[in-house]
């Protein structure tokens, strides 16, 4: 959040650096004012994130801290769902100045992995094609094997 914030071309952590598109975005005054917008704009939704989990943490009662684990494994689905796919794709099209950065990120996101003996959230892909399991999707569809 602090790198999105005071350091945004970064290529530490999740700051955007790793995009090649960021530099060329702050070559056109409009885009890279949106782009910019858009960065600030994911820096304040991760902080409400934090204060809001560590407020949680400190006052929530077990009923709120029950929901609120819901709600972060739903934020973390999303991410595989929607974020990661997507990054994945422009690594492999070589757009990230980072050769391999979503597979760097896919790691620090909380997952499951039995056969490491770790209790993480979800599934990496490379285990569903592995296994062949079929994984139900919250927001509808026929499902897969997160491939």
């Amino acid at each position: 959040m602090v790198l999105l914030y005071r350091m945004p071309s970064s290529t530490r952590g999740n700051a955007v650096g790793v995009f090649k598109a960021y530099e060329k975005s702050q070559k056109d005054p409009e885009i890279g004012e949106f782009v910019t917008y858009l960065i600030n704009w994911v820096a304040g939704t991760k902080l409400i994130f934090i204060v809001l989990i560590i407020g949680i943490v400190i006052t929530g009662g077990k009923e709120t801290k029950v929901f609120s684990v819901i709600a972060l494994i739903f934020s973390i689905m999303t991410f595989y769902s929607q974020l990661y796919p997507r990054l994945k794709h422009m690594d492999t099209e070589h757009q990230l100045s980072v050769s391999g950065y979503s597979k760097s990120l896919a790691i620090m996101i909380p997952q499951r992995s039995e056969r490491k003996g770790t209790i993480m959230m979800l599934p990496l892909p490379s285990e569903c094609r592995e296994s062949k399991m079929r994984y139900p999707v919250p927001w509808g569809g026929k499902g897969g094997n997160a491939s």
